[in-house]
Parts: C-alpha cells; sequence; structure tokens
C-alpha cells in the first residue's frame, strides 16, 4: 500500500484522503507510538494541528478518535502554519492536515517525530500497519485530547532567530499575499514587530481560497508590484 508521496499523504477528500482514511491513519500511528513505548524519547504524545481548509475539522476530529483509540495522549492545536506543527512536535509527535498548495477540494496528512518529518521507513511502517488495520488499544487506555497552543511560542523563536541572524528590517516596506492560507496569522505580525512596514494581501484564513488560486505563481507575484 502506497499512501505516501514526496510531502505526506494528498489528494481529493472525497476519493482518497477521506475521513475513514484518516481514522485509519490515526490508528496506525498509535499503534506505531505504542510500540515505541520503552524509548525514552520521544514522549509518547501527539500534537494535532491542520490549515485552514473546509475539511480540515471533520478530517482533524477522525485522525483524532484513531489516536485516541491508539492509546496516545493528544494536544488539539486548531490551526496552525505547518513549521510551528513541527516546531511543536519536538521531543514529541505531530500530526498536520494540509495539503499545502494543492486546490481546496485536498486535503492531506503530514506525520513528524521529534521535529521532523516521517523519514521514508517510517512512512512505510504505518502504510503496513494500515494495510494490517492496525489493532485499537484496550479500552481503558482510549485517552481524551486535551487542547494547546504552541503558536506564540514558536513565532518567539522566529522573532528571536530573525533577530540575531537576519538584517534589520526597519524602514523596509514589504508586501505579503498570504493567499488566505496559514501564514498569516504569522507571517506579516513577525515580519512588523521586526520594524517592517507590511501591506498584506489576503491575510484571512479562509479555505475557499477566494483571493487568487493555492498554488503561487509568478502571475500573482507581478501583479503585487
Amino acid at each position: 500500500m502506497d499512501l505516501f508521496g514526496t510531502a505526506g499523504i494528498r489528494g481529493g477528500v472525497e476519493e482518497r484522503v477521506t475521513p475513514s482514511l484518516a481514522l485509519a491513519v490515526g490508528r496506525a500511528v498509535g499503534a506505531e507510538i505504542r510500540s515505541r513505548a520503552d524509548e525514552s524519547s520521544p514522549e509518547p504524545t501527539v500534537v494535532l494541528a491542520r490549515d485552514g481548509r473546509v475539511t480540515g475539522p471533520a478530517l482533524a476530529a477522525a485522525i483524532e478518535a484513531g489516536l485516541a483509540a491508539g492509546g496516545v495522549e493528544v494536544r488539539r492545536a486548531g490551526r496552525l502554519p505547518t513549521p510551528a506543527l513541527a516546531h511543536a512536535s519536538r521531543g514529541r509527535y505531530g500530526v498536520m492536515l494540509t495539503a499545502s498548495h494543492n486546490p481546496p477540494t485536498d486535503n492531506g496528512i503530514k506525520l513528524f517525530r521529534d521535529g521532523t518529518e516521517f523519514d521514508r521507513d517510517a512512512e512505510r511502517t504505518v502504510e503496513e500497519r494500515v494495510a494490517d488495520e492496525a489493532a485499537v488499544a484496550p479500552w481503558d487506555e482510549w485517552t481524551e485530547a486535551t487542547r494547546t497552543d504552541p503558536l506564540d511560542g514558536y513565532l518567539d523563536d522566529v522573532r528571536e532567530y530573525a533577530a540575531r541572524f537576519g538584517a534589520p528590517l526597519d524602514g523596509l516596506r514589504v508586501a505579503v499575499d498570504c493567499g488566505n492560507g496559514m501564514s498569516a496569522p504569522a507571517t506579516p505580525t513577525v515580519l512588523r514587530e521586526l520594524g517592517a512596514d507590511v501591506v498584506t494581501l489576503n491575510g484571512n484564513v479562509d479555505g475557499h481560497f477566494p483571493g487568487r488560486g493555492s498554488k503561487p505563481c509568478l502571475l500573482y507575484t507581478s501583479l503585487m508590484a
């Protein structure tokens, strides 16, 4: 079973990245984490986040159910930029529901371990567990998700890194086209706090991508000039 491509699992939500698949992947990841319970790191906890796509809440509910039935602790982070989820997964696991620049009819699943996306061997193990219909944990080991909000900590670290290693932005005028995606709550804020004069386009998160197509291209860049 080949589920993963070059950047996780992606595809249309009506035929590929369905709630049924999300549930199965959640169970598979839960089983894989349980099998590593004796390892000292990372901790057997999953931070779960999604982008702004309309289908995100339903898929998040499905994968959360699979993880919880798999007996692992789930920390529900809501909507986040993918790098913020990777940052939050340091020392634990992470699941990001996003299809990046794909059209709004698509969604996807990315898996992280200790701040890094699963390598091909780890992805293959998940594929095998999905194919084998990974068993759930005993009923009294099922878990209930808790809420977490890692965005501020991520933004603080980005600001600190940029201030230490980047060039000063004071007086620099910057146009940022967020494309109605998850850069909207992050990129303009950080640039302003670093001193830039920021003009934001398509700065509201909207899974229909009404401002422009979800995939950036030179045409959209030229329109910003």
